[in-house]
């Protein structure tokens, strides 16, 4: 079970990697736009400025926030799916069920900054 939370862990810190651990190609599909987005968030958004800009803007914010909750729904489902195909299979109940609720608290523990940055967002 640990090995399971472990690849659960890396899923969740590299999203997409957990997949492509157990096998599904599919994993390339997230891995690689948050790679590549980390590593241009990192290269361009040097100046204070472009965040004071996305600050004062409405319809700037509404946008962002519409893609923090994308982007929590991808996030979680991945962490979740990852858990779901990782986990032995042989294992016995209760090791599993509660496995499956430490991913279930680790998503909901992520989630809430996220929830709390679209809410201010919105007022």
């Amino acid at each position: 079970m640990r090995g399971a939370l472990g690849v659960t862990l890396l899923g969740a810190v590299l999203p997409g990697a957990g997949w492509l651990w157990s096998g599904r190609l599919m994993g390339y599909v997230l891995l690689v736009p948050v790679v590549g987005g980390s590593v241009y968030a990192l290269a361009t958004l040097r100046d204070v400025d472009a965040f004071v800009d996305l600050a004062t803007d409405p319809a700037r914010l509404r946008a962002f926030a519409a893609a923090l909750g994308i982007g929590l729904t991808v996030w979680a489902m991945s962490v979740l799916t990852t858990y779901v195909w990782v986990r032995p299979v042989g294992a016995a109940r209760w090791p599993s069920i509660a496995g499956a609720v430490v991913v279930a608290v680790a998503c909901v523990a992520a989630a809430l900054p996220v929830v709390q940055t679209m809410r201010y967002t919105a007022v």
